[in-house]
């Protein structure tokens, strides 16, 4: 990730306060005071920050490992999708739990497309019996829900996911937050239409816990989709929303956990959401983890401030001597 930071001072600004506007204006004793020029130089503009994805650290070799789960019976399978199907008993749909591993590993890159091997690997567990006493222990038994792997490709400009040229919809794995807040796509094809969710930069006081390490600065993504449109999306008890939150490490860009987790390649595969995943292998390493990652904490901010305001005097002095200088050869 590149940060740009602009302290927003336009030259012609810069020229007025340092002396170089009228003369009357340059009498003025307060356009030579360094505290002042400090405070206009905060106040003319706020501090901006521009964030963008270069993700440097995509390289042949590079693998990531997702532990997915829900550990709360429901329907988190795609209704009418041939993995829901093949999981109905007697027409009825089993209170099933997963979990299992989401694995991304590159094989081929260039400067247009990346080529990923996606794997799922997913153990399930469904009551012995559909009915089951008051106080009765309940017996699971488990099983192998899906086991899979297959090629995606990816445009790395837009994030577009192909699979055997069939728009899978858009690639989850990192995403490319121009700003501190703002929306990004987050399903291109949940039935038939797109949704978008809002992404926020936060620093959390509780950070998000993952086998990795704690990940304290994160792009949060969320979404609320309404299924009161869409009959076939229902609990025995009727229709629901849902919440997906897809968290990304600040200086990496890349996806490290989520809750209610949603994706365009799980959709396709047959699953609506996991309750959890949560990153727990991977060839990346986050400055952060390390207690070295990209901080503007605002006494940076207020130390940068202040570096440029001890210089303003010189600029002052430089941009006179210049003045003085083209006035002699005038003469």
């Amino acid at each position: 990730m590149c940060v740009d930071i602009t302290w927003g001072v336009h030259l012609q600004e810069l020229a007025y306060i340092v002396g170089l506007g009228t003369a009357e204006k340059r009498k003025d004793s307060t356009a030579k005071n360094p505290l002042f020029l400090l405070l206009i130089l905060i106040f003319i503009q706020p501090v901006s920050i521009q964030l963008r994805p270069e993700p440097g650290w995509l390289k042949p070799g590079f693998y990531v490992e997702y532990f997915v789960e829900s550990t709360r019976p429901g329907i988190w399978l795609v209704p009418n999708s041939n993995l829901y199907n093949s999981s109905l008993t007697n027409g009825q749909y089993p209170r099933l739990l997963c979990n299992g591993t989401y694995r991304f590993e590159l094989i081929t890159l260039n400067t247009t497309f990346a080529r990923f091997n996606v794997s799922l690997d997913l153990n399930a567990w469904v009551p012995s019996k559909s009915m089951v006493m008051p106080g009765e222990k309940i017996e699971w038994v488990n099983f192998k829900l899906l086991q899979k792997s297959f090629m995606c490709d990816v445009d790395l400009e837009t994030l577009i996911t192909y699979r055997e040229e069939r728009i899978l919809g858009i690639f989850p794995l990192w995403r490319g937050f121009k700003a501190s807040s703002g929306e990004v796509p987050l399903l291109r094809n949940f039935f038939g239409r797109k949704v978008e969710a809002n992404y926020t930069l936060l620093e959390n006081f509780i950070p998000y816990e993952t086998p990795l390490g704690a990940f304290r600065y994160v792009f949060a993504v969320h979404a609320f989709i309404e299924t009161s449109d869409l009959p076939y999306v229902a609990t025995p008890s009727g229709i629901f929303i849902l919440s997906p939150n897809s968290i990304y490490d600040r200086d990496t860009l890349l996806l490290v956990c989520g809750r209610g987790y949603m994706d365009d390649i799980l959709f396709d595969n047959g699953i609506l959401c996991f309750e959890e995943l949560n990153i727990r292998e991977t060839t990346l390493e986050f400055p952060q983890l390390e207690g070295h990652g990209f901080e503007l904490q605002g006494g940076q901010i207020f130390l940068g401030l202040l570096l440029a305001g001890l210089a303003l005097p010189l600029l002052y002095k430089l941009f006179k001597r210049i003045r003085i200088t083209r006035n002699l050869v005038r003469a």
